[in-house]
């Protein structure tokens, strides 16, 4: 994924043109606005270094400037400036992976082929573009969180996810709540095994409104996960406040990503980025923040 700088002629031939396509990974796209073809010759690398495990990013300087947070680290003065480098220990590269790929102006990829574990990678992407001050990121990524939850139900193990990554507010955890809560009351076996008296004609029965979906069995984990939830203290009482709320074949959320979406305001932006970017260099002085990388379910 790493980008590598190399001067070329600004007119240059197909072969050469052809040998600077396959030195990156990041199909890299430019938009006829910003961008002119040959106008990263001069553009300087930028040596982003991500994670405890220091995964090494190479980006265009006038790319990463797009963005409020790195705006303001490239633009303080202090080591970042001088050196080209940010270094950022606690923050994970599977979710860096979707920042870089966006800001090459790539499409964010689809988050179903791996199951969970792109979905997680997904909300660490969510996480990071907040941090980095992109809501058009933010609004790419809740589409296809909730396009992802629109075919399979989810997994209390990504509710949990979210309270470790101390996500408590925001339109990502607004959604995710909605989608559990519309989830567990519409779909109740899915998460917690009932006994089912299949042998009862009574017209009295109770219909839950499962009759048609056939043998629900709970997925490995999940009962235990779901526990987790309904004891976690800053999350139990926002779902079941939301469950109360919430009917029967009431209009499922995640059809809905829209509401889910942040304003993009340039301005404000800019401000969060510089607020963030302070907080950062407080953070560093005093040590830092742990990594998250432990937490991977």
């Amino acid at each position: 994924m790493d980008i590598i700088q190399q001067d070329f002629n600004p007119q240059p031939s197909p072969a050469t043109r052809e040998s600077v396509e396959r030195q990156t990974d990041l199909q890299v796209s430019c938009s006829e606005t910003d961008y002119e073809p040959g106008s990263f010759t001069a553009d300087p690398i930028v040596t982003v270094i991500i994670g405890s495990k220091r995964k090494i990013y190479k980006l265009h300087r006038s790319l990463l400037m797009k963005s409020a947070f790195f705006a303001a680290c490239l633009t303080s003065g202090m080591r970042e400036q001088q050196d080209n480098e940010i270094v950022l220990p606690e923050d994970q590269c599977r979710g860096f992976d979707f920042v870089a790929d966006w800001i090459y102006n790539e499409p964010v990829r689809d988050i179903m082929r791996q199951g969970t574990h792109d979905f997680h990678s997904a909300i660490y992407a969510y996480v990071l573009a907040d941090k980095y001050c992109m809501p058009a990121l933010q609004n790419a990524l809740i589409n296809k969180l909730a396009a992802y939850m629109l075919r399979s139900f989810l997994n209390p193990n990504s509710v949990i996810l979210l309270a470790k990554l101390g996500v408590e507010t925001g339109p990502l955890h607004d959604l995710m709540i909605a989608q559990f809560a519309y989830d567990l009351v519409n779909f109740p076996s899915t998460y917690y095994p009932r006994p089912v008296d299949r042998h009862s004609d009574s017209e009295d029965s109770e219909d839950d409104g499962l009759s048609d979906l056939g043998d629900l069995d709970t997925q490995p984990g999940w009962l235990e996960a779901l526990e987790q939830v309904l004891t976690h203290p800053g999350l139990s009482t926002k779902l079941l406040r939301k469950v109360a709320r919430t009917k029967k074949s009431f209009a499922n959320p995640a059809d809905y990503p829209e509401k889910y979406h942040v304003a993009i305001d340039l301005m404000l932006g800019n401000s969060r980025g510089q607020k963030r970017k302070a907080d950062e260099l407080d953070n560093g002085s005093k040590g830092g923040g742990e990594e998250l990388s432990n937490v991977d379910m």
